[in-house]
């Protein structure tokens, strides 16, 4: 990575189980550290199969803009929702790197996707695959301890990555920003069926 790089940092807004079928996916346009150049949304079913491929599309729509990476706070974009960094490298060619403070636990998750599925009687294949090929790398930078999956970038790549996104606390600003305006869809009722971009 470069110095300056465009990151898309994503998240998805919360919901209500008993009411809500889709969560909004918020996809922001960094150049790093902390300079927001586009914002663009899209949508996920709950607990569906769909994010990978939204995350696709929109990855996509950036493609003349040199992208360096996709970003997430974790690989759950709208309850169990997983979304596939290797998938989404496979087919835009733009790294994807999924970070989290605390180690993820595969078992659990495994354990809520499976009874998730024979509540609902939803096939959990797809899933639990994310999860058995899932590598769990440790990182450590500013002496904080990051857990990342990832693919197309190598360790010392997703380092770097992070020391040029960190300004606020320990949660890199592409996400960081996506998170809050997710929160704020969140909290005014707002949908979107279809795509929003808003360029700066």
């Amino acid at each position: 990575m470069k110095q300056h790089s465009r990151v898309i940092g994503i998240s998805s807004s919360g919901f209500n189980r008993d009411r809500d079928e889709r969560s909004v996916l918020v996809f922001t346009l960094v150049r790093c550290p902390n300079t927001l150049e586009s914002i663009e949304y899209s949508s996920v079913a709950v607990d569906g199969d769909d994010s990978t491929e939204k995350i696709i599309e929109v990855v996509k729509n950036y493609s003349n803009l040199n992208v360096a990476v996709t970003l997430t706070g974790g690989l759950a974009m709208a309850g169990l929702n997983l979304y596939n960094p290797s998938g989404v490298f496979q087919s835009t060619g733009v790294p994807a790197v999924s970070i989290s403070r605390k180690i993820p636990s595969i078992e659990a998750m495994g354990k809520a996707i499976e009874s998730m599925s024979r509540k609902r009687g939803m096939d959990a294949f797809n899933k639990l695959q994310i999860l058995h090929d899932l590598e769990i790398k440790k990182v450590t930078v500013k002496d904080a301890a990051f857990y990342a999956t990832s693919a197309g970038i190598v360790e010392k790549e997703i380092k770097y990555l992070l020391s040029s996104c960190l300004i606020v606390g320990l949660i890199p600003e592409p996400v960081r920003i996506a998170r809050i305006i997710a929160s704020g869809i969140f909290r005014g009722g707002d949908s979107f069926s279809v795509h929003h971009k808003i360029e700066f």
